[in-house]
């Protein structure tokens, strides 16, 4: 018998307008449409897909994370459950996440990564991009430094990020805003532009022993994290489409 996964989909990602069956590697998935009514909702069934619940809801993730890399948008998948005979559109309880698009059929065309690194990746970015869109800056900022720490660590990630900042100024891959704000703060610590975004970012936000410490109700603080963290996003989605290699087109295969 069919054993139905089906879980709400939140964010801003693109969605179809009608139930579209989605195919994803080896997995078939559907995906209902936003309405009134119903929430936008990932469903995949067990049987067919060769799984149980715990890997159907991290086929689901996988799935998540590609779609927000491709869009730089957030995407997160929201609470369901399985054991429904059949798929059907979830009940909204939420009034928000009104997802859409201009496409009735699913509009993306990529298949799951096969490299570990590559998964890790576009998971770290949608886990950030969500904090940045949940308004948590210190953990979006620790989570795009995090994907700067695969392959690569110490003096290697140090001398790739002076190079890359270098490079992103010069093509101006950032606003200048908070490129001169950055900068300065930099400065006036004395310290290279690599190892200011590791203390005052990294350290700064995963530990709570020696200074600096980032205490989320301090605005001063989160405001300066919050010129550090568009900065993060653009070098992480650098490294992950340069060296890393994944395609940032919706329609890559």
């Amino acid at each position: 018998m069919a054993t139905w996964c089906q879980f709400g989909v939140a964010g801003e990602i693109a969605w179809p307008r009608e139930q579209a069956i989605v195919e994803f590697g080896e997995w078939e998935l559907l995906a209902f449409p936003s309405t009134k009514d119903h929430e936008p909702s990932l469903q995949i069934e067990l049987l067919h897909n060769r799984t149980d619940e715990v890997g159907a809801r991290s086929i689901c993730n996988q799935l998540l994370s590609i779609c927000s890399w491709c869009d730089d948008a957030p995407a997160a998948l929201m609470d369901g459950g399985c054991g429904s005979s059949k798929a059907s559109p979830l009940p909204r309880d939420r009034r928000s996440d009104h997802l859409t698009s201009m496409l009735d059929n699913w509009p993306y065309n990529r298949a799951a990564l096969a490299d570990t690194d590559q998964r890790l990746a576009v998971a770290l970015y949608r886990e950030a991009v969500w904090q940045k869109y949940s308004a948590s800056i210190p953990y979006a900022a620790l989570g795009f430094f995090k994907i700067l720490e695969i392959r690569q660590g110490g003096d290697g990630r140090k001398n790739w990020m002076n190079l890359h900042l270098l490079q992103g100024i010069e093509q101006g891959d950032f606003d200048d805003f908070y490129v001169n704000y950055f900068l300065k703060a930099a400065e006036e610590q004395n310290l290279e532009p690599a190892k200011y975004l590791y203390e005052n970012c990294r350290k700064a936000v995963a530990h709570a022993t020696t200074a600096p410490i980032i205490n989320p109700d301090d605005a001063q603080q989160v405001r300066d994290l919050s010129a550090c963290t568009p900065i993060l996003r653009a070098l992480a989605r650098r490294y992950i489409r340069d060296d890393l290699d994944v395609a940032e087109d919706r329609w890559a295969g």
